[in-house]
């Protein structure tokens, strides 16, 4: 089985539309092109009873630090907003406050909304259904045969 690349589908070369290397999701690597029907292995996608959780996951550390950049955002666009005011803002440069205060909110806001995911139990209980659906999938040998071939390092219970 061949592994996606940016270009787009081993077989056929059907483009992927917004294909990062540096995404990283979890369910099956192993994926089905919508246009010639072959498989092939997307390492973006990860088997978390084989890799386990992406470091920091469960942690507030990272979101406060989020929430922290965003307030710096949302004060450097109030900030510029005074300028704007004042007048001494060339033309291309008005734009610039609203960018960072939308900007500031949406960090700001979505660092809140994880910190109370983790904090209420959401996030941990999300993380452990994908695991247990991780798990399922690799209860079927011959997909855990495949991935092994690939170079997973599939624990020996699943073979």
């Amino acid at each position: 089985m061949k592994t996606a690349t940016k270009k787009g589908c081993p077989e056929c070369g059907k483009r992927f539309i917004f294909f990062n290397d540096d995404q990283y999701f979890y369910g099956s690597p192993v994926r089905t092109c919508k246009k010639c029907g072959n498989y092939y292995i997307d390492k973006r996608y990860h088997e978390i009873a084989i890799e386990g959780f992406k470091s920091g996951q469960l942690s507030c550390i990272g979101y406060s630090i989020a929430c922290a950049v965003g307030i710096f955002f949302l004060w450097r666009g109030i900030h510029l907003t005074r300028y704007k005011l004042i007048g001494n803002m060339e033309p291309m440069g008005k734009i610039l406050p609203v960018i960072f205060i939308i900007t500031g909110v949406a960090i700001v806001l979505i660092g809140i909304f994880e910190i109370i995911m983790i904090l209420t139990g959401k996030k941990p209980e999300k993380l452990d259904k994908l695991k247990l659906e991780s798990e399922m999938r690799l209860k079927n040998k011959v997909y855990a045969q495949l991935l092994k071939q690939e170079g997973y390092n599939v624990p020996k219970q699943f073979l």
